[in-house]
């Protein structure tokens, strides 16, 4: 039987359907891995990263975990062997990449340091800020990058040059990657527990 910190319990689903935890037009079927969480990988959901409107039209991986339902799911079909092509060094990485339509990988790192590298792995720009970046960029709807930076402010950078667009600070650190939801508004978090 579960309980009130179990999302699902062998066939006890709690009443979760692929619909529920996906979004509307989402089908198939919802099981329980054996940690008492739910498996969504029968289901087929129409908008499998849901709804992207706020983000760079034509972005590979806008933001963490792919989109604004976090499945980390893909439509690109990759071979069953992979090779890296290349590598690049920079300070240590905590979050994760993401990728634009052009192919240009964001990433922030804990040298304070936001990176921009072609997909070939040519660096094209860094943009320092006052503190570590931790969290996964995410790409909005005009190209804009946005990190969160520990120094308690949001970043825009400007994806052709890397320059600052504009910060917005938040008055306490953060580690957060910042969510775009439709409109183009950044969610996310800060140590202070504000949204």
């Amino acid at each position: 039987k579960r309980d009130d910190v179990e999302l699902c319990d062998g066939a006890d689903l709690g009443g979760a359907t692929c619909a529920s935890v996906l979004g509307s037009g989402a089908t198939g079927s919802i099981t329980c891995f054996s940690y008492c969480g739910l498996d969504t990988s029968g289901c087929t959901a129409p908008l499998a990263n849901g709804d992207l409107s706020g983000m760079q039209p034509g972005a590979v991986w806008p933001m963490w975990r792919g989109g604004t339902f976090h499945t980390a799911r893909s439509s690109i079909s990759l071979p069953k062997k992979l090779k890296a092509g290349w590598t690049y060094t920079a300070g240590a990485v905590r979050g994760h990449a993401v990728v634009a339509a052009d192919g240009t990988i964001y990433f922030g790192t804990s040298d304070k340091k936001l990176y921009a590298v072609s997909s070939k792995g040519v660096p094209k720009w860094s943009y320092a800020t006052s503190g570590a970046l931790e969290g996964t960029p995410a790409i909005a709807s005009d190209g804009s990058v946005l990190v969160v930076s520990r120094d308690g402010s949001l970043y825009a950078g400007n994806p052709g040059s890397g320059s600052k667009k504009w910060s917005y600070p938040i008055g306490a650190a953060s580690n957060a990657s910042p969510a775009i939801g439709p409109g183009g508004v950044a969610y996310f978090t800060a140590e202070d527990g504000t949204v």
